[in-house]
């Protein structure tokens, strides 16, 4: 699954408020039968089309919790189920350089085929980066949702489990013929936005991409402190 290093078409944006619990979205491959659907909870998602028109892809950054939500939706070659996408799919993604603690691969939990694990540090630097790759598929089509969150919590379990949830692939549904047309508005960030989105890109193998984020995140820390004292421990004055 060639993910990254891809040059992709934005065919649209869906803006919905920042507020307020719910945010079910549809991602459908325009002129393919069937479609995946979650709700991507309160944030802003983006949505593009692969310039080759066989994946719809969605990132979803901002949510006030910290959970960063990818999702890659897929026509295939192969008879696809979950297990299978997984297969296809998950051993390329392992190939990153990075340590993984509390590695689980085989799990399928509610009709979804999932991995999990936690990076626990970025170059020396705590993350603690819980992340889930989740993999449904049926047809012709295979879906991915990776959900990520930094400075993990046993308690934040709830908030990958509730998004779960909400996954649904149809893959008999008719697709759409357009997704509305709006732009997202620019919003300010603090410091733990910067370094989830640091750790993002560094478990995509953009290393230059994650320097640029995490150095945003100290920028911002020295100046007002959002993260624990064991992410920038120089940062920020006394805490």
């Amino acid at each position: 699954m060639k993910h990254s290093a891809l040059v992709v078409l934005f065919c649209s944006l869906s803006a919905f408020a920042h507020t307020g619990k719910s945010n079910p979205v549809r991602m459908a491959i325009p002129g393919v039968k069937g479609d995946l659907e979650f709700d991507v909870g309160p944030t802003t998602p983006e949505i593009r089309v692969r310039t080759d028109g066989q994946e719809e892809q969605l990132r979803a950054f901002g949510r006030q919790d910290g959970l960063e939500v990818t999702a890659f939706l897929q026509q295939v070659t192969f008879p696809a189920s979950a297990e299978r996408c997984r297969d296809e799919w998950w051993p390329d993604t392992k190939k990153g350089p990075f340590q993984r603690d509390n590695l689980q691969e085989t799990v399928v939990k509610d009709g979804i085929a999932r991995v999990e694990f936690i990076v626990p540090e970025f170059q020396g630097v705590k993350v603690q980066q819980k992340n889930i790759h989740a993999y449904v598929g049926d047809g012709d089509l295979c879906a991915e949702i990776h959900l990520s969150k930094v400075a993990f919590m046993p308690q934040d379990q709830k908030l990958f489990e509730d998004l779960l949830a909400s996954v649904k692939l149809l893959p008999n549904a008719l697709p759409s013929a357009s997704h509305p047309q709006n732009p997202v508005q620019p919003q300010d960030h603090d410091g733990s936005f910067y370094f989830g989105e640091g750790s993002k890109f560094y478990l995509q193998e953009n290393y230059s991409e994650a320097a640029n984020s995490y150095g945003k995140a100290l920028d911002l820390e020295k100046q007002k402190r959002t993260l624990s004292k064991d992410y920038f421990p120089g940062a920020g004055g006394q805490s």
